[in-house]
């Protein structure tokens, strides 16, 4: 396959250009700015349709980077030879894909022909667009290759299977995004996230017992404080019995001085002594049982006080307690309700803390019941997670092996290649299954980045051509190159142009430069 010429309606700064090419080396030389790298992605264009159409950065959207300046039509024409025959594809590009046109004719009939359609590339080159521009199109600064899916399959003999390597990409790049998705030690990780959980949830559950010791203390508390208020209440009512009695007898007393005022002034009647009489008797008898009822309520009280540390130094206090409250009865009654009112807010306070305890144990406990089916849950799908690894590896593995298999004889042209460029054997060069390049200096193979542009460029140009040539046996290809060499040296410049010149003999080659210094 060889490109005869192209005429630009508009692309980029260029509009109204018609370029006729040759066989063997076709070189550009311009200033920059001439539109170089225009020309070369006119070239790519027509044969694969434009990049990046859904980037909405103007660079990144080559569609809206390569409307015309000058505002003429949007495409061109590019007449190609294939199989010994010509043919003229027609493209012009509207603002979006749908309002693309693509035409193709056989040059000999001048009518349109059905070898081709607007996929054109594809069905001349057999890869797609990414796996052409990491091949026969050699951009400045972007020697770098790599074994693309359309790559692989057309160095594997296989192009008609690209969908299955396609297919295999795909899958492989599933399963690498659910392993970093579900992560187990990775923070963004689901697994990890789960697993973090998990161990908060058992540090909830490890709670519980200190919430049982805590429930029991306040239960213990509470407990402590009823009965020391039940005490409390029953020393007021056994006073208030005492109490209660006295002022019964002081009534009787009362009774009985007012009965005998009575008789020093006229004689009753039987019916007033007969009133005043069981009157005084009734008080005499209430006033004598409310007293005898207060001290065995007393007797009784203290009897059944509860034993506890301490409990004999405040039975002493509370026994002269009860003596003196006796004594002072309003006084010590006073003092006993303002301690039942701060014991009650006591419990008050306790109950609070206890309504808390049960409801956080509570649901703890519910925490408790899922723990167990989420931990299986989640040991399930630490398992699937290990399957899936597992598939990943082997995934690789299987294409590493599918890999070296045609690694060989690219590997044999670029050190011819490399050769003729360095005038150096290559090696110290090594391929990766990804067909990588990594150099061997000071002891140890380094990837070809950490290499000085230079060298970099020289194993990624030659390592391309050897790939072609291995991709195409039969119908060679054009190669593209847009200014490669621009920072070799003197010496790599020299071997570069002898290695353009020997390819030429098999390739038609596109070289685009702005240095003299460069021309090959």
């Amino acid at each position: 396959m060889r490109l005869i010429s192209c005429y630009i309606d508009g692309f980029g700064k260029l509009n109204n250009m018609e370029v006729q090419f040759e066989d063997g080396i076709n070189t550009f030389v311009q200033d920059n700015g001439w539109g170089k790298s225009t020309l070369a992605a006119f070239i790519r264009v027509m044969l694969y349709g434009f990049d990046g159409e859904t980037k909405r950065n103007d660079i990144e959207n080559e569609r809206k980077r390569y409307r015309p300046w000058s505002g003429a039509a949007y495409g061109g024409d590019l007449v190609f030879e294939s199989r010994g025959r010509n043919y003229r594809v027609q493209r012009t590009f509207g603002a979006k894909k749908s309002d693309d046109k693509c035409v193709i004719y056989d040059e000999a009939t001048h009518a349109v022909t059905g070898m081709f359609t607007d996929k054109l590339g594809e069905e001349l080159f057999h890869v797609d667009s990414a796996s052409f521009v990491r091949s026969m199109y050699i951009g400045q600064d972007d020697c770098r290759t790599w074994a693309t899916d359309g790559i692989s399959a057309k160095l594997g003999n296989i192009a008609d299977s690209t969908d299955d390597i396609s297919n295999y990409e795909n899958a492989r790049q599933i399963l690498k995004n659910v392993i970093n998705r579900q992560s187990p030690t990775k923070r963004t990780g689901e697994l990890y996230r789960r697993k973090y959980e998990l161990d908060g949830m058992r540090e909830q559950v490890r709670e519980l017992d200190g919430i049982d010791r805590s429930i029991n203390e306040l239960n213990k508390n509470i407990r402590e404080i009823e009965m020391q208020n039940q005490n409390r209440m029953g020393r007021q009512r056994d006073s208030k019995y005492i109490m209660t009695g006295f002022c019964a007898l002081i009534a009787a007393l009362l009774f009985l001085g007012m009965w005998k005022f009575m008789l020093g002034i006229e004689e009753p009647d039987d019916m007033a002594m007969i009133i005043f009489v069981v009157c005084a008797g009734m008080f005499c008898v209430l006033g004598i049982y409310y007293i005898i009822r207060g001290i065995n309520e007393k007797i009784w009280h203290r009897k059944n006080k509860v034993e506890e540390p301490g409990d004999a130094a405040d039975d002493t206090r509370s026994d002269g307690s009860d003596d003196i409250y006796t004594a002072d009865d309003e006084s010590d009654m006073d003092e006993e309700m303002s301690v039942y009112m701060a014991e009650n807010m006591r419990l008050g306070e306790y109950a609070r803390e206890l309504a808390e305890f049960k409801l956080r144990r509570q649901e703890i406990a519910a925490v408790k019941a899922s723990l167990a089916d989420k931990k299986k849950a989640l040991e399930d799908d630490l398992h699937r997670y290990e399957l899936n690894v597992k598939a990943y590896e082997l995934l690789g593995e299987a294409r590493d092996t599918f890999a070296v298999g045609h690694s060989v004889p690219v590997m044999e042209a670029f050190d011819r290649y490399y050769e003729c460029v360095t005038g150096e054997h290559a090696g110290n060069v090594q391929a990766a299954p990804d067909m990588t390049i990594r150099y061997r200096e000071q002891g140890m193979y380094r990837d070809s980045q950490t290499l000085s542009s230079g060298l970099a460029d020289i194993l990624g140009v030659c390592v391309r051509v050897a790939i072609v040539d291995s991709m195409y046996q039969d119908e060679k290809p054009m190669l593209i190159m847009d200014d490669p060499f621009v920072n070799l040296d003197d010496r790599n410049m020299a071997g570069a142009k002898k290695f353009v010149e020997k390819i030429s003999e098999k390739y038609q080659i596109l070289y685009f430069t702005c240095s003299q210094n460069r021309v090959l």
